[in-house]
């Protein structure tokens, strides 16, 4: 776990890991995603449950979290933008091991 950690602090600590996660949080900051039928996106009933479930994940809060959150309006801006960053990495923490098992990552984690 702690190769993992190490190997996901190093990609983000680059320019294009830092637009990825910025993307990731757009996405998951979204109110409500327009509805999509599986037959217009080719995606199946089971893979949207799934999401549907790490998304669920991706709100749960914990007691790190809520520091973060409440201690984000007595930051200056660029500590609030790290402090929002931190918020998102531990909701991605919390929904990886779910993710590797429904394999939608592709084997992208098999080595950890």
């Amino acid at each position: 776990m702690e190769e993992l950690l190490a190997g996901l602090s190093q990609f983000l600590s680059t320019p294009e890991g830092q637009k990825q996660l910025e993307n990731v949080q757009q996405m998951f900051s979204q109110a409500e995603p327009e509805p999509e039928t599986p037959q217009e996106n080719g995606l199946s009933p089971a893979l949207l449950g799934g999401l549907g479930k790490l998304m669920e994940g991706m709100h749960q809060e914990d007691d790190s979290i809520r520091l973060l959150l409440a201690l984000a309006p007595l930051l200056s801006e660029k500590r609030q933008k790290k402090a929002k960053q931190a918020v998102t990495l531990l909701r991605l923490m919390k929904v990886l091991p779910s993710l590797k098992d429904s394999g939608m990552l592709g084997g992208l984690l098999d080595g950890f």
